[in-house]
């Protein structure tokens, strides 16, 4: 079963980043899900939900950071990695987090709309994976 836990300094660094875009998201009338990829201490994927504007029900913020991360380092498989989203992932980039091997998953919001995106990411992926979450409050 996967680790749950709360996050430490340098993860509220990098979820941080997955806020920025998701206010980007949010500026370009999408919604605004942010999400990145760290290796290492280095981020290497970032991305934001563009769905609309690209016209492609796939193009959710997670899918988007996974595609760029994988082209950086030139393999489909993303080992060793954490990504820090900002919104619990839905069924398909739970998938999508699964195959690409990610290590750690760290969300910033839970919905109680998101049962079967839990029940996934309980039932199929590694037991090594981490999740981290964190309930942000609007100031």
């Amino acid at each position: 079963m996967p680790t749950i836990s709360f996050m430490a300094d340098e993860d509220l660094k990098f979820m941080r980043l997955a806020l920025e875009l998701a206010k980007k998201a949010e500026l370009k009338d999408e919604v605004p899900v942010g999400a990145v990829i760290v290796q290492d201490g280095e981020v290497i994927g970032r991305g934001m939900n563009t769905s609309i504007g690209d016209h492609d029900p796939t193009s959710h913020a997670e899918i988007n950071a996974i595609r760029e991360a994988a082209k950086l380092i030139k393999n489909y498989r993303l080992k060793d990695c954490s990504i820090y989203v900002t919104l619990e992932p839905c069924a398909m980039c739970v998938g999508a987090i699964q195959h690409a091997r990610i290590g750690k998953l760290s969300m910033a919001l839970r919905t109680p709309r998101r049962v079967l995106a839990e029940a996934w990411l309980i039932s199929l992926v590694s037991k090594k994976l981490t999740i981290m979450q964190k309930l942000w409050v609007a100031s």
